[in-house]
């Protein structure tokens, strides 16, 4: 089967472009075609990937002549190569963005003749892939749900790509009562599918020790309390979250 992937951020720096780099890679070693399409600022190397990579090159004000447009690509939240939001966008730069996902999509779709289409976000993507003659399912991921409620210039062309979708992938009990409610899908157009891990990096140690663990990352073990957070400094990821528990276990626990 010939899979196209097109996602709106570089396969790193992101959770949904690890996500995207992964499941391409399974399918991949599945035995399956996939053609990726991300944005970058110059294009991903041949054989950095075991698929083909399709760049979309935005600016970065550091590559203006080979850039296609004059900014850098737009993020929900932000990205290490990026700060700019898909809602601080001007009207002619949000309808740039559309019309080169458009122009790389229907190009893909003509060179690669996908079977299908797996879509990143409901959001641009889905909405361009519409346009195809070729199904297409769509990961939501948490954070369009976000730009739906925070971005209302982007929620008709949202709506008509989970409208239009074969299927939404959702990865949590909350993302699928989420999509639920604001793209007004039934039941069995959503799918939950649990984000997945490798067994390669993580697993469990036998012989480790704290001591050891901790030794890694410079860090003495005194048997103290160790607080930690894993995710981006967002209040979308919950560092809200986190303060005011700072505030609490600063008091609570010794030293």
């Amino acid at each position: 089967m010939k899979v196209l992937m097109p996602n709106h951020f570089p396969l790193q720096g992101s959770g949904s472009g690890i996500y995207a780099m992964n499941v391409a890679l399974e399918l991949t070693k599945m035995g399956h075609e996939v053609l990726v399409i991300t944005p970058d600022h110059q294009p991903v190397p041949e054989g950095e990937y075991p698929y083909p990579v399709q760049t979309m090159i935005f600016n970065n004000g550091k590559n203006s002549a080979q850039a296609e447009v004059d900014f850098n690509f737009p993020c929900f939240t932000t990205h290490p190569k990026s700060v700019t939001t898909f809602y601080e966008l001007t009207d002619a730069q949000m309808a740039a963005t559309i019309e080169l996902w458009r122009k790389h999509m229907h190009q893909a779709v003509k060179a690669f003749q996908p079977d299908i289409i797996h879509a990143h976000h409901v959001w641009i993507t889905p909405y361009v892939a519409a346009e195809t003659a070729v199904p297409y399912v769509v990961s939501v991921h948490g954070t369009d749900l976000m730009g739906y409620r925070d971005g209302p210039r982007y929620r008709n062309l949202a709506q008509e790509g989970a409208d239009k979708a074969f299927g939404l992938i959702t990865i949590s009990r909350q993302v699928t009562a989420s999509a639920k409610e604001t793209y007004n899908q039934p039941d069995n157009k959503l799918h939950l599918i649990w984000n997945g891990f490798g067994y390669d990096i993580f697993k469990v140690l036998p012989d480790v020790t704290k001591t050891a663990v901790l030794a890694n990352f410079n860090i003495e073990n005194n048997n103290q309390p160790l607080v930690s957070f894993v995710g981006k400094f967002t209040d979308f990821k919950g560092i809200d979250v986190l303060l005011r528990a700072a505030a609490i276990y600063e008091q609570v626990i010794p030293g």
